[in-house]
């Protein structure tokens, strides 16, 4: 719900009931609402200036139904296309929602994954040597065995994300939230950390060379090397 300012808003009918949603790291909140007869809304799509009686129940039904589908059809959609774009050799994804999706051990080097919408990601194994993520959803991703030399993940969130015997060499981590990673026999060898978020995280790393400039460690200290 978004606050207009001047405006008041009014919650119609009796709570009935909460469903949750979740798809693409977002979570939607549906509400069902007992409406009797003589009871009207504020607000409706078909009468103009109210939902008068139970007629709200099945106009929200179906709006809860298209928003479903339609967030459904996005990902699914996202993934149809990575994959033609994957076979035709064409490594250009920036903005592709795909939670979850599963790229063990694949060949993605050079490839563009900038702003792309990616929680849940299993990259595990994959060689990612020169990718750009940056602005990038990573929130809950695998990169165990990753080689990501070189990368760019400049202001992508990697929090909670599990990192093991992966490789970062020269990797841009800029502005990178690694909130409550995990972070096992990684090798930030000449890394750039400046401004990097490293609170909670369980490090375990190869440091020789990282840059640090306002970098938050894990028990939340602020290393400063070279600003």
């Amino acid at each position: 719900m978004t606050k207009v300012d001047g405006k008041t808003f009014a919650f119609a009918g009796i709570p009935d009931g909460l469903g949750l949603f979740e798809s693409g790291g977002y979570n939607y909140v549906f509400a069902n609402h007992e409406i009797g007869a003589t009871n009207a809304s504020a607000i409706s799509s078909t009468v103009p200036g109210q939902i008068k009686g139970a007629r709200g129940v099945p106009e929200g039904k179906g709006a809860i139904v298209d928003s479903v589908n339609g967030i459904k059809r996005r990902v699914m959609n996202g993934l149809e296309e990575f994959r033609k774009r994957y076979e035709a050799g064409i490594l250009e994804f920036p903005r592709f929602r795909m939670p979850g999706v599963n790229l063990p051990e694949k060949d993605l080097r050079h490839a563009h994954f900038n702003y792309a919408h990616l929680p849940g990601a299993n990259f595990q194994g994959a060689n990612l040597e020169d990718a750009d993520f940056t602005g990038a959803n990573l929130r809950g991703a695998a990169f165990e065995e990753a080689y990501l030399r070189g990368a760019n993940l400049e202001a992508a969130d990697l929090s909670g994300a599990r990192l093991g015997q992966t490789s970062l060499e020269g990797a841009n981590l800029s502005h990178v939230k690694f909130r409550g990673a995990i972070l096992d026999e990684v090798t930030f060898i000449n890394a750039n950390l400046s401004y990097a978020d490293l609170s909670g995280a369980e490090l375990n790393a190869v440091m020789d060379g990282a840059i640090f400039c306002e970098t938050i460690m894990p028990d939340g200290s602020v290393r400063n090397g070279v600003c």
